[in-house]
């Protein structure tokens, strides 16, 4: 299962400075522990991000679990996690563009 929505946030920057964005949020990832490490996952995100015609690093994440965040790091090579007062998480490269 994979929900996104778009959400508008308050979202700080590398320099602490904050933005008002409405970024594409995944707001619940989980496949069951029986999937895992099968390519469902990595299958089901490719699809969302096909879909929401984006990429991983444009994503606001809420919540992320170690589990979520070490499978960004391996299908994605999204490293150094900015956490965020409201508990998302964005990755560098998440105001490129905007």
């Amino acid at each position: 299962m994979l929900k996104v929505g778009i959400k508008r946030l308050f979202i700080c920057d590398e320099l602490g400075a904050h933005n008002e964005v409405d970024p594409i949020c995944v707001l619940d990832f989980y496949i069951h522990e029986s999937k895992q490490r099968s390519g469902f996952g990595h299958t089901l995100f490719n699809a969302v991000l096909q879909a929401e015609k984006t990429s991983p690093e444009k994503l606001a994440i809420d919540r992320p679990t170690f589990k979520s965040l070490a499978f960004l790091q391996k299908h994605y090579g999204l490293s150094s996690p900015l956490v965020q007062p409201n508990h998302y998480v964005i990755f560098p490269g998440f105001f490129d563009g905007r």
